[in-house]
């Protein structure tokens, strides 16, 4: 990110949130990066996705992974 700073956030299919906010990025590798904190939804069966919003530069980009595993 050129002028600020850049945020993640990540949704189900039906748009609800699955982490409580989103995410500020930042470029430290150890120790895992960002964290963030998952929200209330704890179940995604199969055939729902996570759809991922990463905002940079003021400019938005989407990318889905659909779930093909649901574990119990």
């Amino acid at each position: 990110d050129n002028a600020g700073s850049s945020t993640l956030n990540a949704k189900n299919n039906a748009g609800t949130a699955l982490l409580t906010g989103a995410i500020t990025c930042n470029n430290t590798k150890t120790g895992g990066g960002a964290a963030g904190t998952q929200s209330t939804t704890l179940n995604l069966p199969a055939g729902d996705a996570v759809n991922f919003t990463f905002i940079a530069d003021g400019t938005s980009t989407q990318t889905t992974w659909i779930v093909t595993l649901q574990q119990q």
